[in-house]
């Protein structure tokens, strides 16, 4: 039986050793609705009394946030320069997802429209370049749409062809996938990547994250 001291200083240290508090995620689109919400799922599951804030938009503008200190953890898509901690979390391959089209040659005579989503000026960079490497005739038709899962749908219900991070792509879609791939031959693929500073992993909650990311890696890549 405990007494009534220890039974309080028991209860103290407890409670001390509780993970509480808000997390603060800046997060890019793509990841915000693709990768985060399952590991969101297990982290509220696990730390029930920490609030979560998030806010979601482009890679550069996550960085902004970063560097403006508005946020405790970034995930965001593409190399960008960092002086703080970086760590790899996975590679996203891109493809060419169309209804009919089943491969590259079929762009040259076919007349389909290409759906594209507004995204970050290096993942459209990233698009123009593999293009304009192919001697691809330009499509003569183009819908461009805010989102990527309306560009996604789209493409799934046969109006045109798009090209899509495989993130984005299930089993259920039952479209052609044409992998991009460089000059090289290997898959063009987004490398996706976590950021955060030092300082920030003395907040409990803030460590509970990021362990909880790392954990669920393969294998961890951290660069200083």
């Amino acid at each position: 039986m405990l007494s009534g001291e220890e039974e309080v200083r028991q209860r103290i240290s407890a409670r001390d050793s509780d993970v509480y508090g808000t997390l603060k995620l800046a997060v890019s689109s793509i990841n915000g609705q693709y990768w985060l919400p399952n590991v969101l799922k297990t982290f509220v599951e696990k730390y029930p009394l920490v609030k979560i804030s998030l806010v979601t938009g482009w890679s550069s503008e996550i960085l902004q946030h970063m560097y403006h200190s508005d946020c405790h953890v970034a995930i965001i898509r593409g190399n960008m320069k960092w002086r703080g901690k970086k760590v790899f979390l996975f590679e996203d391959p891109l493809n060419l997802v169309d209804t009919k089209i089943t491969s590259l040659d079929a762009l040259q005579h076919i007349e389909r429209p290409y759906i594209q989503f507004r995204s970050d000026s290096s993942y459209d960079q990233v698009i123009q370049e593999w293009w304009h490497r192919q001697v691809l005739k330009q499509p003569n038709r183009t819908i461009i749409v805010d989102q990527i899962e309306t560009c996604k749908q789209m493409a799934t219900h046969g109006i045109g062809y798009a090209v899509l991070p495989s993130i984005s792509l299930t089993e259920q879609d039952h479209v052609h996938q044409i992998p991009l791939v460089d000059k090289q031959g290997h898959p063009l693929k987004r490398d996706n990547w976590m950021l955060y500073y030092d300082e920030v992993t003395q907040l409990k909650q803030v460590r509970a994250f990021i362990d909880l990311v790392n954990h669920r890696l393969p294998s961890q890549n951290s660069l200083p």
